[in-house]
């Protein structure tokens, strides 16, 4: 058997239908187009059959069994990304929905099910879905020669890499703030630890006002060393409501 070398390059194939707008099979107009055609260009499969192996690592999410697309296979990959395999074989189809399969991995044989002439592969690809009904269907061409990067068993898109860059980079930053935030917190937590466990309890009330307005202020450590005279002077004037 024969495989199709669509996973990394399209050089062993012939595109024979792309993305977009073609002729409609049936001579009436255009119709849409939102994958790609392929047929070995060495024409193995007119004499053997043409194994489809999987684009990338992922999920089964999506298996027909013969219908105007003729045996389809959908596969969710990480980073949102959908492919699709059509126009296979009869029977040959080798994965069903909720199988794990991995990069290279075998789906089918190349087939000629579905509105199809002659055997061929119908390759698409959706950006953010997970399955054939959400998210949009854009050329799969790019992920074949390379401009948009399949990397280990995941589905990237140079948008993908840049997003996911973005995001670092407000990580970094929340993780700077939510260090200082915690050094403000640890180091008031000193200062009214000592107002707590030492401060007069005739002179807590005030001091804890002054200490969260402001007025006052511990030393590196946060601890607070007032005479007791100072603070009974702190007393009398908060109860005078200078610190109001």
């Amino acid at each position: 058997m024969a495989y199709i070398n669509h996973i990394i390059s399209t050089k062993n194939e012939r595109l024979t239908s792309g993305f977009g707008l073609r002729p409609n099979p049936t001579g009436a107009g255009t119709e849409k187009h939102y994958g790609a055609d392929y047929v070995d260009a060495q024409g193995l499969q007119t004499k053997q059959d043409v194994g489809i192996l999987a684009v990338a690592g992922g999920t089964v999410v999506e298996y027909i069994i013969g219908d105007q697309v003729g045996y389809t296979v959908g596969i969710s990959h990480e980073g949102r990304i959908f492919s699709r395999y059509q126009h296979m074989k009869a029977g040959s189809v080798k994965v069903k929905v909720g199988d794990k399969v991995t990069k290279g991995q075998q789906i089918g044989i190349m087939g000629t099910t579905g509105r199809s002439t002659g055997i061929h592969l119908h390759f698409a690809i959706k950006t953010n879905s997970t399955s054939y009904s959400n998210g949009t269907w854009v050329d799969p061409v790019p992920y074949l020669t390379g401009e948009k990067n399949i990397e280990g068993d995941n589905l990237m898109s140079k948008e993908y890499e840049e997003l996911k860059k973005d995001f670092e980079s407000i990580s970094n930053k929340y993780k700077e703030m939510e260090d200082k935030l915690n050094k403000w917190t640890n180091s008031s937590r000193i200062k009214f630890n000592y107002i707590d466990n030492n401060m007069p309890e005739w002179a807590r009330a005030t001091v804890t006002k002054m200490t969260q307005n402001g007025f006052l202020k511990g030393d590196e450590k946060g601890n607070l060393q007032l005479s007791e005279d100072m603070l009974r002077l702190f007393v009398v004037m908060d109860r005078a409501k200078v610190f109001n």
